[in-house]
């Protein structure tokens, strides 16, 4: 339950430092040396490579900042119901999108996550866990107020223990092969 409440605190206060220093504009206008505020949202599918049975379908929040070429870097917090069994798993992490341009949205961008997994497994079982993922985005759509995304990559949770059948072994981790579509304001 501590641990729990130190997450919780720790998400509080990157939240508020990401509010006090971002400032009130659209994400489309990137002007040289301005911190604009931006949020979004994403959903996902993942296909477990690993032969888990951990496919997973999902729904992700991040609240953070846009700044010359940092299309973006904040914080997420996502949800993510296996679909084949009774697991959960709640991402918390930090978040970084770049497409190396300063002067104008490319196309393609690089997305990377990392943080901890607080995963409800099968049988009674919790863990909290590394997590992290990378993939290559494209832009579908960019306007001065929205920019909607198709990010196609790679997520690893790991995990402690695992089912193999019917006995419980320890398990390398989950790999995912993930597909995520998204809108950032």
């Amino acid at each position: 339950m501590n641990t729990i409440k130190t997450l919780i605190s720790a998400v509080a206060i990157m939240c508020c430092g990401v509010i006090v220093y971002a400032q009130n504009a659209k994400p489309g206008d990137i002007a040289p040396g301005r911190i604009c505020f931006a949020w979004g949202a994403d959903i996902n599918g993942s296909v477990d490579l690993s032969e888990h049975d951990m496919s997973s379908l999902g729904i992700e929040a991040m609240f953070g900042i846009e700044y010359r070429w940092i299309r973006f870097l904040g914080i997420g917090a996502q949800a993510d119901v296996m679909v084949s069994n009774s697991s959960r798993s709640f991402p918390l992490t930090l978040n970084f999108r770049t497409d190396f341009s300063s002067s104008r949205r490319r196309l393609l961008f690089m997305d990377i996550r990392g943080g901890i997994a607080l995963n409800y497994l099968n049988g009674d079982r919790n863990e909290t866990d590394p997590y992290v993922s990378g993939g290559i985005g494209v832009t579908l759509a960019h306007k001065s107020t929205y920019s909607s995304h198709f990010i196609i990559g790679y997520t690893y949770i790991g995990q402690k223990q695992c089912y193999y059948g019917e006995r419980l072994r320890d398990c390398p981790g989950i790999s995912y092969a993930t597909i995520r579509f998204g809108v950032t304001f």
